[in-house]
């Protein structure tokens, strides 16, 4: 890029290319090996004057106003930016990883910074722009992590690899929503309505006191689960379910209804993730979704389009994710 005079009223603009109006596109140079080149520019009309040249390795940079500061003349006299990303990682989903990267100018250039990640989607910098910051991920899997720097010339680029795994391997809760008396089905918890609490081989309950639960005994339930349940909006109140599970992916199986009535639209809301009623009013509706859970909670409530919601049981599994 040559910086030229824009009109016969004086001030000058940036150009790139052979011939630059003509063929406007950047001219690459490829250079083989190491040691002193020559570049040369020829000028062929009349008139023609240069003010600058300019030389840089970033495909993305582009030149403003008067542009960069001149290079002390002599060979060998500037020098690109050096980086360094860090170390490689194995971190666990939930956990935020340190970064201490690095990046210096032997000529004492400004540099900007920034940290880039693929797969980018999930990755949260707390600070893109500088070299030591933390990073969180919402899934597990392989990422790259790459720290560029730029002084307006050069931009040069480093990498790291952080590996996340699922920190939930093996985790599986199977709950049945019951009154106290019920029988407790086999390979199931009871939940009574009772507040979030620690219950022994997991934590789990409702973050408020109440109880409306029914068991029916009915003969249009298929067992002992199908024939108990759980209000989550009697009197005009949503409930609110909540089981402590550790960051990561997980497989839920909700089966809500009534044996003895259709009078219940079941829309949940499951982490964010709306389990909807498909079939409308009718006596149980059984629906299997995967969600991530981030905050060390699984949260399970009405959809605000939910009507008269019932729950009859729900299974919890940790499923395998990656990207």
């Amino acid at each position: 890029m040559v910086s030229l005079p824009a009109s016969a009223a004086g001030g000058w603009a940036w150009y790139e290319g052979i011939g630059f109006r003509d063929a406007p596109e950047r001219v690459t140079i490829e250079v083989d090996s190491a040691g002193t080149h020559a570049v040369d520019l020829w000028m062929r009309e009349d008139g023609f004057r240069v003010d600058q040249l300019v030389l840089t390795t970033d495909p993305l940079w582009r030149p403003s106003g008067r542009g960069p500061a001149s290079s002390p003349r002599g060979i060998g006299s500037r020098h690109a930016p050096v980086v360094t990303a860090g170390a490689d990682a194995d971190i666990t989903l939930g956990e935020n990883l340190a970064l201490s990267g690095a990046a210096t100018d032997a000529d004492g250039d400004t540099l900007s910074l920034a940290w880039s990640a693929q797969p980018p989607a999930g990755v949260t910098f707390a600070d893109a722009g500088s070299a030591s910051t933390s990073v969180s991920f919402t899934a597990a899997g392989s990422y790259t992590l790459t720290l560029s720097a730029s002084d307006g010339l050069d931009r040069v680029s480093d990498s790291l690899v952080v590996n996340v795994a699922n920190s939930n391997a093996g985790f599986a809760a199977f709950i049945n929503f019951q009154p106290g008396g019920a029988a407790v089905p086999n390979g199931y918890l009871a939940d009574r309505s009772q507040p979030f609490a620690d219950r022994g081989e997991h934590s789990y309950g409702w973050t408020s006191r109440f109880d409306d639960t029914r068991d029916r005994n009915h003969g249009g339930a298929n067992d002992q689960r199908w024939d108990t349940l759980n209000h989550l909006q009697k009197g005009g109140v949503d409930r609110v379910w909540e089981i402590a599970v550790p960051p990561g992916i997980y497989r839920v199986r909700i089966v809500a209804g009534d044996p003895a009535y259709t009078d219940q639209r079941n829309h949940f809301d499951l982490e964010g993730v709306k389990v909807a009623d498909q079939d409308g009013m009718d006596h149980f509706d059984d629906r299997t979704v995967e969600v991530s859970v981030t905050d060390g909670r699984l949260t399970l409530a009405p959809a605000n389009d939910a009507v008269n919601a019932k729950i009859n049981f729900i299974e919890i599994t940790a499923a395998t994710a990656s990207n």
